[in-house]
């Protein structure tokens, strides 16, 4: 199971590689949240978010980049 925000292009991506069993968060907090209470364990979110929630949380030693997705038009 990977977490993935709501609605967002990680999902079509990973669906696209053949992927289908998503949990789904209404934010991106929300899915940080999860992932450091230890409810999913791969999740799928843009890098900047992520890096500043997981930094904010003082978690940045828990989690570490497996791999590369794909390259958005993140804002």
């Amino acid at each position: 199971m990977v977490g993935v925000k709501s609605g967002d292009t990680c999902i079509n991506k990973l669906q696209a590689a053949g992927i289908h069993s998503f949990q789904p968060f209404d934010s991106y907090s929300a899915l940080i949240q999860a992932a450091i209470a230890e409810k999913v364990r791969v999740f799928c979110i843009d890098e900047p978010p992520a890096n500043y929630l997981i930094y904010r949380a003082q978690a940045e030693e828990n989690f570490h980049k497996a791999f590369l997705l794909y390259t958005g038009e993140f804002h």
